[in-house]
């Protein structure tokens, strides 16, 4: 069971460009636990849906909103709806129905497939979810989750009527991954426009990550995911599955040839500079580095170009040190101490919780050998592109 207890690491390790997680999938047939692996899958299979019934009743707005984005990512919606995004946003189809919510109840009524384990809401009664969810919501992972159920459904239009996205710009600083992904294939001048306007980059995946462990700790049936280090594998699965944005608009944006000094500029600089100094996770950070780079080749900075990509390095080498290190740590977990990281993810964030969990175990990651660094940045950049 050590590759299933060490999983989260891994998908920590991906996260920061790391070759392990590749290196685990292609070696999982030969592994010596993969029948205790396929087990440990049916239980997920039967607990998720019980965890995300307790989310999508649930009163609190983060696990409320959590459980609306997993129900309408699993209710069969995605292909079904796929024809009908067009119907539900453009101005020639919305002139077929009375309102925009009724152009929403029509794209929802023809998703057919249901998971039978989960709630089987109406498309009305998943509108008015959306609704109410929207109305009452001011916390700013709350939003970004609504935000990224919104567009899985393909009813941005009707969130954005509903006040959505002016509820993200009151409440969370205007956050520039929950707009861009309510905004999805925005045209370059409103990119542009959500870009500038952003004072927030934070995209909550360890939030997300800490909602589910909650959810498959006290809303699933006990007896089939018992071991807490299993349940942090669900958790992360989760978080990675519906927590990570795109962040191609942006690197495309800050990355393309724009006015030096420009008000686009300007504000790539400012959120290069908050995402590698503030974001809360390791992939969040790389990107930051790259659009900093990316904004000191335009200026002609090979010095300041050369010390960025140095330092971005260096931070893959410190998370996969931590990471690797950390790994023993992770399979021991017991109930108490599983909850005490979780509580540390979210508040604090991937980077600051896996540091303060290598503090506690006197694992020092200042100074980092690490010959994989140029294939962890290879990775991150391949990450960066397909987001």
């Amino acid at each position: 069971m050590k590759m299933l207890s060490a999983f989260a690491l891994v998908v920590f390790l991906a996260s920061v460009g790391g070759p392990a997680f590749a290196g685990d999938a292609t070696n999982a047939a030969a592994h010596p636990d993969l029948a205790a692996a396929r087990e440990l899958d049916r239980q997920f299979a039967k607990a998720l849906p019980q965890a995300a019934r307790w989310l999508l009743e649930h009163t609190d707005p983060r696990k409320r909103a959590a459980g609306l984005l997993y129900s309408v990512s699993q209710s069969g919606m995605l292909e079904a709806q796929a024809a009908m995004v067009e119907r539900t946003i453009t101005a020639e189809n919305l002139r077929e129905y009375d309102s925009i919510r009724q152009s929403a109840l029509d794209a929802l009524d023809r998703a057919e497939t249901r998971n039978d384990d989960l709630p089987a809401l109406e498309p009305a009664e998943l509108l008015d979810r959306f609704e109410k969810a929207i109305r009452t919501t001011t916390d700013g992972a709350a939003l970004a989750w609504l935000a990224a159920a919104c567009a899985t459904a393909d009813i941005e239009a009707f969130c954005v009527d509903a006040g959505l996205d002016e509820a993200i710009v009151r409440h969370d600083g205007a956050n520039l991954f929950s707009r861009l992904t309510l905004f999805p294939g925005a045209e370059a001048e409103t990119r542009d426009r959500l870009i500038i306007e952003a004072e927030n980059t934070q995209n909550y995946a360890s939030q997300l990550t800490a909602v589910w462990f909650e959810a498959l700790d006290e809303g699933s049936d006990a007896a089939l995911i018992k071991r807490p280090q299993d349940k942090l594998v669900g958790a992360f699965i989760n978080s990675m599955a519906y927590g990570i944005p795109t962040y191609q608009p942006l690197t495309q944006a800050c990355g393309g040839e724009i006015t030096p000094g420009g008000e686009l500029d300007r504000a790539c600089g400012r959120i290069a500079e908050r995402m590698m100094s503030d974001s809360q996770t390791a992939i969040g950070q790389m990107v930051g580095f790259s659009l900093a780079s990316s904004r000191a080749e335009a200026r002609g900075d090979p010095a300041t170009v050369a010390r960025l990509e140095q330092r971005k390095v260096y931070e893959h080498a410190v998370q996969g040190c931590l990471a690797t290190a950390l790994r023993g740590d992770l399979e021991n977990l017991n109930e108490s101490d599983a909850r005490d990281f979780m509580e540390m993810l979210d508040q604090h964030g991937e980077i600051e919780a896996w540091a303060r969990l290598a503090a506690q175990h006197d694992i020092d990651c200042s100074n980092p050998e690490d010959p994989t660094a140029d294939a962890m940045e290879e990775h991150a950049e391949q990450l960066e592109g397909d987001s």
